[in-house]
């Protein structure tokens, strides 16, 4: 007698590895699929259309203001209107699971992948912050951190399981520094 239900025909939510929000939809990495919910309704998905499929597993996801990367066997840039599955392919190459982050005070994002650390823009500008000078072994898993102390900002990754080649860096800085007085 009424109006239709608005959560007919919809379901919960699946758990999955990687969770983000993103325009108002949640964004859920589960094995190999992205599912998202209907607008403001984190709890609830369209099982017949909410959902976009990668050819292996979802690495990597990560939010900027007018879309989000997805690292899965390549590296794609989903825009604003995520329905359409517009998929842009940004690098060729995917991302160490769960290293993954958020520059402060930004809306840039970072990931480490087989190529050095990467740094996302919005618009799906990616660029590659170290792919000329340092050779990463592939790894299992990693850890990321951005941190900043005393004005100097670092970007942290730690890699866990490693394959037995090193890690190579191929340029150097000098520097001075003063301490109370000292120059060390």
């Amino acid at each position: 007698l009424g109006a239709r239900c608005p959560s007919v025909l919809l379901v919960p939510m699946p758990a999955g590895q990687i969770v983000r929000i993103f325009n108002g939809r949640l964004l859920v990495a589960s094995g190999s699929m992205l599912v998202y919910s209907e607008p403001w309704a984190f709890a609830l998905r369209n099982p017949s259309r909410n959902y976009i499929p990668f050819s292996s597993q979802i690495t990597m996801l990560e939010v900027c203001d007018d879309g989000f990367y997805v690292a899965a066997d390549n590296t794609y840039w989903i825009g604003n209107d995520i329905t359409t599955s517009d998929l842009t392919t940004v690098r060729p190459f995917g991302a160490v699971p769960r290293t993954g982050a958020t520059v402060p005070n930004s809306t840039d994002v970072w990931w480490m992948s087989e190529r050095g650390r990467m740094l996302g823009k919005n618009g799906g500008e990616v660029a590659s912050l170290e792919e000329e000078n340092v050779a990463v072994p592939r790894a299992q898993s990693g850890a990321s951190l951005f941190r900043e102390t005393d004005g100097m900002k670092q970007a942290v990754t730690s890699l866990l399981g490693l394959e037995t080649t090193q890690m190579a860096a191929g340029s150097f800085m000098s520097a001075e520094v003063i301490r109370k007085r000292t120059i060390l």
